[in-house]
């Protein structure tokens, strides 16, 4: 049964993963492999800048798939980090900022851009959240031990400070 379920996340993990190379192989007017300058955000065309938008939604639904994985598995390692989540939200806000500054200038035609950055940008603040709740806290991290493990060994701490103490009698 085990067996069966990794089987499935994995045949879906995959399938998700080639859904997002041709998403984001396929946008028109914007190279696949490129995010924009933040001095060509500030003259690039509407379509142009939807079409970075859907790479960002591209990105995010592969930050989807990454954390819907390890979502059950405790001892799944995720493929992304807290550092680049928020370099990804980082460039989000400069350029929903940016439009703002377009936008209060009169270019109206940026509106459904800026709408799909913002869009993105909560989406990220949620995958931000869901990772926060899915690392381990700073105190395990950190080599803090659990006294709670040694409860059915039923060794306490002066049965292992006494030097002729041997493991084999526990």
């Amino acid at each position: 049964m085990r067996v069966n379920l990794i089987n499935v996340k994995h045949k879906k993990m995959s399938q998700g993963l080639l859904i997002f190379f041709l998403i984001i192989n396929y946008i028109p007017g914007v190279n696949a492999n490129e995010i924009l300058e933040q001095v060509e955000v500030q003259e690039a065309e509407a379509k142009v800048l939807e079409a970075e938008a859907a790479i960002f939604k591209s990105i995010g639904m592969g930050l989807a798939m990454s954390l819907a994985h390890c979502d059950e598995d405790t001892d799944c390692n995720i493929a992304v980090s807290e550092t680049e989540i928020e370099k990804l939200l980082n460039t989000l806000n400069d350029r929903i900022n940016g439009l703002v500054l377009r936008l209060e200038s009169g270019d109206t035609n940026i509106e459904d851009a800026l709408v799909m950055y913002a869009n993105q940008r909560d989406q990220y603040i949620q995958f931000q959240e869901t990772l926060a709740d899915m690392t381990p806290e700073t105190g395990a991290a950190s080599g803090d031990v659990d006294p709670s493990i040694f409860k059915d060994a039923q060794v306490t701490e002066e049965k292992l400070l006494i030097d002729d103490f041997d493991p084999t009698n526990y």
